[in-house]
């Protein structure tokens, strides 16, 4: 799917892309391809999917997932997308928002009602909905065994700061699991094209169970030390995700002092 095919999608049904969503399409190929190896999806394997948009990605995640779960708050989407991959047995279409779901129970009442549920969730964010977005995923039981998220590069940047530099949202991953930045993806990535670069990444498998049992959220003491809980899983090495910011709409975020 290029920028041509996404226009003459819309324009058959009347729709342009929606600021106020952040709906920048993700097209570059490579980029999908790059998203969907850093899942490492197997077969059995359940991916809840963000703002699916018209299914380019959600066709990549049914070549390698057991069941797919996307979704997506603009209606007008949906229905295209189920014209489009409604065949798909394994595809799992809901409409909602994600900060309002209980992703699992959502599960066990599409998929698996009597098994342990577990999952992984891909997604393109925008800007404004970035850190509520994954503070409501890790605070979910069970949170999400991996998070793959292409979000804003300062956000990326934020979460995977190493201790004495982190702010309560890297904390608060790096409690669950190790985040690292995969790749940077650049604005003609997306149609339409935004305004700034982008950063995938990935918050790799949770830490012990025991470290679920904590808090949901830490404040660094004034001083700056980080939590023993914190201290030992960061790296230098790391992956996460962001799509280019977008526009004036969304303030810059604010700098750390």
């Amino acid at each position: 799917m290029n920028a041509h095919e996404v226009r003459a999608i819309l324009h058959a049904h009347g729709l342009r892309p929606r600021k106020g969503l952040g709906q920048n399409f993700l097209l570059d190929g490579r980029v999908l391809a790059r998203i969907v190896h850093t899942a490492q999806l197997s077969s059995e394997e359940i991916v809840v999917e963000i703002g699916p948009g018209l299914g380019a990605l959600t066709e990549r995640l049914l070549r390698h997932a057991g069941h797919v779960v996307a979704v997506e708050l603009d209606r007008a989407l949906l229905a295209i997308l189920r014209a489009r991959l409604g065949h798909e047995a394994r595809l799992h279409l809901v409409h909602g928002d994600i900060l309002r779901l209980d992703v699992p129970k959502l599960i066990r009442e599409l998929i698996a009602p009597s098994t342990p549920v577990r999952y992984k969730v891909v997604a393109n964010l925008p800007y404004s909905i970035t850190s509520p977005t994954i503070r409501h995923l890790l605070a979910s039981a069970p949170p999400p065994e991996r998070l793959v998220l292409l979000v804003q590069r300062e956000v990326a940047e934020r979460i995977a700061a190493a201790p004495g530099d982190m702010s309560l949202l890297a904390v608060l991953v790096q409690l669950y699991g190790q985040p690292r930045i995969v790749a940077r993806v650049p604005p003609d990535a997306f149609y339409p094209r935004p305004s700034h670069l982008g950063d995938l990444g990935d918050r790799a498998p949770p830490l012990p169970s025991r470290a679920h049992r904590g808090p949901r959220t830490l404040l660094p003491p004034r001083g700056g030390r980080v939590p023993p809980a914190a201290q030992t899983t960061p790296q230098r090495s790391r992956s996460w995700i962001r799509p280019a910011q977008r526009r004036s709409r969304y303030p810059p975020p604010r700098r750390r002092r």
